[in-house]
């Protein structure tokens, strides 16, 4: 038996709360059908958990009562927009390429970890500026 296309969306916005969904059935069978979801719980995921996300909310049907789904997931883009630039200026690598520098002028790693031992010692809500 088919799924709907509203049972679809349904699925989504019930795992996804905040999911902007646009279902299209590509070939009027009510087996085939391509998916847009559009979540801020996709920021920071990459391309592959946010396509598990959205399978997952459908609960196995994928392949099986729901025949086939074309998906394309996407967070808002004002968040996009934010994510594109600090995968441009590789923001990850930021905590290593700073060691890499203080290394390079002359502090030692042990150092580093002591000041920052240190430092997290002060009560909870101190707002630690030396690390």
């Amino acid at each position: 038996m088919a799924m709907s296309a509203s049972e679809i969306e349904r699925m989504i916005k019930e795992a996804i709360p905040d999911a902007e969904v646009t279902i299209r059935d590509l070939a009027g069978d009510g087996d085939h059908y391509a998916a847009r979801v559009v979540s801020m719980s996709f920021a920071g995921l990459s391309r592959i958990r946010q396509h598990q996300a959205v399978y997952s909310a459908l609960g196995g049907r994928v392949g099986g009562e729901l025949h086939a789904l074309q998906l394309e997931t996407a967070v808002p883009e004002e968040m996009a927009e934010i994510y594109h630039e600090l995968n441009v200026i590789d923001a990850d690598r930021a905590p290593a390429r700073a060691a890499e520098i203080l290394a390079g002028l002359g502090f030692a790693n042990a150092d580093l970890e002591r000041r920052k031992a240190l430092c997290c010692r002060y009560p909870k809500g101190h707002v630690c500026t030396s690390h």
